[in-house]
């Protein structure tokens, strides 16, 4: 059973915000209602952990949420995350791999940056943007699996440096070698 502690916000416009709990799961920290207790990821509750979980009820990421975790190695984001803050996974310089559920739209800036042994990621044909930076400094990727066909990867709106190492990215029956990592338009 979580560990709880009930917290109060004072928004007058937020319904929904009546009864908000803290609680902990796979060494991170949520905030949520007594319907999902795990609705919003808000960090790690150390740092020094190689292994996290996301809750599989898990709607939203902070920013921020795991940034510099530097033993974390592996992690799933999983289908249930529609919305990540940017820089989440930042410094976590340990990360080799890392799966990208279905529902999540976009990478945000920054969001892998850092991360220098991280050398699989699986993206999901949900992804319509990948922010600037998003795996800057990570040195060891240099390839990217896309669950989707080459139109739906070229139609991704990439930022600025949004994978410099990345040399290739492989698709379902289809291999893209040197993709430009400077923004399309």
């Amino acid at each position: 059973m979580p560990k709880s502690k009930k917290i109060m916000f004072p928004l007058d416009d937020c319904s929904d915000c009546d009864g908000l709990e803290f609680s902990i799961y796979g060494n991170a920290k949520y905030l949520g209602n007594q319907s999902n207790p795990y609705l919003v990821l808000v960090g790690a509750t150390a740092t020094t952990y190689k292994r996290y979980e996301i809750n599989p009820k898990t709607h939203v990421i902070l920013e921020n949420a795991f940034k510099n975790c530097k033993r974390l190695e592996h992690i799933v984001i999983p289908d249930s995350v529609n919305s990540m803050g940017g820089c989440v996974f930042l410094g976590c310089s340990a990360l080799e791999s890392v799966t990208i559920g279905n529902s999540l739209r976009a990478i945000p800036n920054a969001t892998f940056a850092g991360c220098l042994n991280l050398s699989t990621v699986f993206i999901p044909e949900s992804i319509t943007s990948i922010g600037n930076g998003a795996f800057y400094h990570c040195d060891a990727l240099t390839c990217v699996h896309y669950g989707g066909t080459i139109e739906t990867w070229n139609a991704i709106k990439k930022g600025l440096e949004w994978g410099r190492n990345v040399k290739k990215v492989i698709g379902n029956g289809w291999e893209l070698t040197e993709p430009t990592c400077s923004p399309n338009d």
